[in-house]
């Protein structure tokens, strides 16, 4: 049996699927957004006097509240629209 199983999965393409990759994409433009808005409410709390402790504190909570805020909506969308065009398919 395990001859047969060697001889299928031979055949087979481990290649990326069009859903990881339309994933991995928004991932990286969510987290674009995400790192651009830390970074400008940091030189934005900076500028108004913030200690630069409290400024980078401040980066990495932006950073880190808006990255899972923005993964779970992309997923969730990405799953309904190719749902929908499985349906019409």
């Amino acid at each position: 049996m395990n001859v047969y199983r060697k001889i299928i999965c031979l055949g087979l393409e481990t290649g990326e699927t069009p859903i990881a990759r339309e994933i991995g994409h928004f991932i990286h433009i969510i987290t674009g957004v995400a790192v651009f808005l830390g970074v400008s409410f940091f030189i934005i709390a900076f500028a108004l006097g913030y200690p630069w402790l409290e400024a980078v504190i401040f980066l990495i909570g932006i950073i880190v509240a808006n990255v899972p805020e923005g993964l779970l909506a992309t997923v969730t969308v990405s799953y309904y629209l190719i749902s929908k065009d499985f349906s019409f398919s």
